[in-house]
C-alpha cells in the first residue's frame, strides 16, 4: 500500500512538472536579452518588462477589463442557464418543444461570423462596447441542453414535495434545483470564465478602441510587432523576444 502510494505521487509530481515546465520555460526566456547587431545573448535582464510597463500599463487595464467581463459572463450565465433549462425540463411550459428545438438547432448549427456581426453591430448595436465580450455568451445551447438532462432525471417526488410545502416555481429553481446542480453550474462558470479569458475572435472583430482591447488580442498584437530596440549604456539590445515572452508571463499572473 505504501509502495503504491509513492508511486501515485511521483506520477502526480511528474504531471505537475510537466503542466508548470513551459510556463517556467517562458518566464526564464522573458529574461534574455540580445545585441543587435550579433544577436549574441549577453545578460539577464528586465528591459522587457519595464518596456511594457512603461506603455501606460496597457497590460494591467487589458486583463482588469478581461477578467471583469469573463466574471460577469460566467455569473450570468450561472443565473440565466438554469432558468431556461428549468423551464425547459417543466413539463407545463407553454412552446417548450420550439424552444427547445430551437437550443438544439443553435448547438448544431452555430451561427456563421457574418450572420453574428450583423446581429451584434447593426440589430444590437453592441459593437466596440463592454457588451459584445458579455451578451453572446449568457446562454450556450451546449450547457442548456446539459443541464435540462440533469434536471429532468430529478425524482418528481422531490418536486412535489416542495410543491406540498407551498414552494412556486422561483423557489423551487433556486431553493431546490440549482443547489442539487451547484456543481454542474460551478462547473460551466468555471469553463466558460476560461473560453472569456481566451477570447481574441471578439476583440479582433467588434472592438475599434484601445481601451476595450482584451488582455490575449493585446499579447497577440505584442506578439506581431516589429523589432524592439531598448537603448541601454550607449548601446541598442533586442528586446522582441523577450517582450513577447514578457507579455505571457504577466498575462497569466
Amino acid at each position: 500500500m505504501k509502495k503504491r502510494q509513492t508511486a501515485l505521487n511521483a506520477m502526480l509530481f511528474c504531471i505537475t512538472l510537466i503542466i508548470i515546465a513551459p510556463f517556467i520555460a517562458i518566464a526564464v526566456m522573458s529574461l534574455f536579452e540580445k545585441e543587435i547587431p550579433g544577436k549574441k545573448i549577453l545578460f539577464w535582464g528586465l528591459d522587457s518588462y519595464r518596456y511594457i510597463l512603461k506603455n501606460d500599463f496597457a497590460l494591467f487595464k487589458a486583463s482588469g477589463i478581461t477578467f471583469f467581463y469573463s466574471v460577469l459572463t460566467a455569473f450570468g450565465a450561472a443565473v440565466l442557464i438554469p432558468m431556461l433549462s428549468f423551464s425547459l425540463a417543466n413539463t407545463k411550459t407553454p412552446f417548450k418543444k420550439p424552444i427547445y428545438l430551437a437550443v438544439f438547432i443553435a448547438m448544431l448549427f452555430s451561427g456563421t461570423s457574418v450572420a453574428a456581426y450583423i446581429m451584434q453591430v447593426r440589430v444590437l448595436n453592441i459593437g466596440d462596447t463592454l457588451w459584445v465580450y458579455i451578451l453572446p455568451y449568457l446562454v450556450i445551447p451546449e450547457y442548456v441542453l446539459i443541464l435540462t438532462a440533469f434536471f429532468k432525471g430529478i425524482p418528481r417526488e422531490i418536486r412535489e414535495s416542495a410543491q406540498m410545502d407551498g414552494a412556486d416555481e422561483w423557489h423551487m429553481l433556486f431553493s431546490v434545483y440549482m443547489p442539487m446542480s451547484k456543481q454542474i453550474i460551478v462547473t460551466m462558470a468555471i469553463l466558460l470564465f476560461i473560453s472569456r479569458w481566451n477570447d481574441t475572435v471578439t476583440c479582433r472583430l467588434y472592438i475599434i478602441s484601445d481601451k476595450l482591447l482584451n488582455i490575449q488580442y493585446y499579447i497577440q498584437r505584442i506578439n506581431t510587432s516589429v523589432l524592439i530596440k531598448y537603448a541601454k549604456n550607449t548601446a541598442e539590445y533586442d528586446i522582441t523576444e523577450a517582450v513577447k515572452f514578457a507579455a505571457a508571463v504577466m498575462g497569466a499572473v
